[in-house]
């Protein structure tokens, strides 16, 4: 019983930080599209946005996944 109310919490947990992650991820692009319209569109803008987004996207994904195995390590 307690094995299958751990291994929910530990569910649970990891789509809340995933949500979380998805989240900053859609208010990053939403201020870089500001942002965007700043530098009216030019190159380097462009470039800054996409360096941005994958930089952001790498830590979005990674720290959900890291934190998730995390606490199914623990619980165990």
């Amino acid at each position: 019983m307690k094995e299958t109310q751990k291994s929910r919490s530990c569910e649970k947990t990891v789509k809340n930080l995933t949500y979380l992650g998805l989240q900053s991820c859609l208010l990053l692009l939403l201020y870089t599209l500001f942002s965007l319209e700043y530098f009216q569109g030019t190159f380097s803008a462009l470039v800054t946005l996409v360096s941005a987004l994958l930089e952001h996207a790498f830590l979005c994904l990674l720290i959900p996944l890291w934190a998730g195995a995390l606490i199914s390590l623990m619980n165990r």
